[in-house]
């Protein structure tokens, strides 16, 4: 049905997704339990984790109209580098791959944007592709007040890193990890009596969790890698 609605109505339902995913990201701080408050760079991660579902989502089904709303969203979320120190659970350290020659893995909306057009081209809609290509030319800088935090790291195969990081009371916290490519990754939230608080453990690349502390404490944050192989991944929180 998607297929027919793309190639019949390109801009109608382009607009649609695009407008539904924008939606969303603006009514992300909302979205705090009732007795949260929301925090502006948790709401920086939650448009992160839209993008990527998007992303993962239109990379899974072929969908140029999906692709082109993740990078439209990834335009407008305000980050900061941030270096968080880890522990490692597991895994082996043999046969460490070289690092890759582009750098560091990182979510660039062009390149999703350039991924999108060359897929409607190989589908034959160019008119899909003459309007991605215009809202390439035309994105600017929405960034927010706020800034989440985004760590670069890679996850030794079978093994977990481990991050100590604090969120404050009543306010929401967010975190998010996307790894590269399709690798599984999983996502756990610990408390200080290392409870698990909460937890993501599905079968695909994004991994993101969301909660509101009932006190302010230091949380232990899970990055699960499942695979056999090394896995480059990006890390999110407010």
């Amino acid at each position: 049905m998607l297929d027919r609605l793309t190639q019949s109505s390109s801009v109608p339902v382009l607009c649609l997704a695009l407008s539904l995913a924008l939606f969303l990201a603006a009514a992300a701080p909302l979205f705090a339990a009732p007795d949260g408050e929301p925090a502006g760079a948790s709401a920086e991660v939650a448009k992160m984790a839209l993008a990527a579902k998007l992303l993962d989502e239109g990379r899974a089904t072929k969908s140029p109209i999906l692709l082109a709303a993740a990078a439209e969203l990834m335009s407008g979320v305000s980050t900061k580098e941030g270096k968080l120190s880890k522990t490692v659970e597991g895994g082996d350290d043999s046969a460490v791959p070289p690092a890759s020659a582009e750098g560091p893995f990182r979510l660039d909306p062009g390149g999703i944007y350039d991924e999108a057009i060359s897929l409607a081209e190989a589908q034959g809609n160019q008119t899909m592709s003459n309007l991605i290509t215009g809202m390439k030319a035309k994105r600017g800088s929405r960034q927010s007040t706020y800034a989440a935090i985004e760590h670069t790291d890679r996850l030794k195969p079978n093994s977990a890193d481990v991050y100590t990081h604090s969120f404050k009371a009543r306010e929401q916290a967010t975190v998010l990890v996307v790894a590269d490519g399709d690798n599984d990754i999983d996502l756990e939230i610990y408390d200080t009596k290392n409870a698990i608080v909460v937890g993501d453990r599905d079968s695909t690349s994004v991994g993101s969790c969301n909660w509101v502390p009932g006190e302010t404490q230091d949380y232990k944050i899970k990055v699960i890698n499942n695979t056999e192989t090394w896995v480059d991944y990006l890390l999110f929180s407010n």
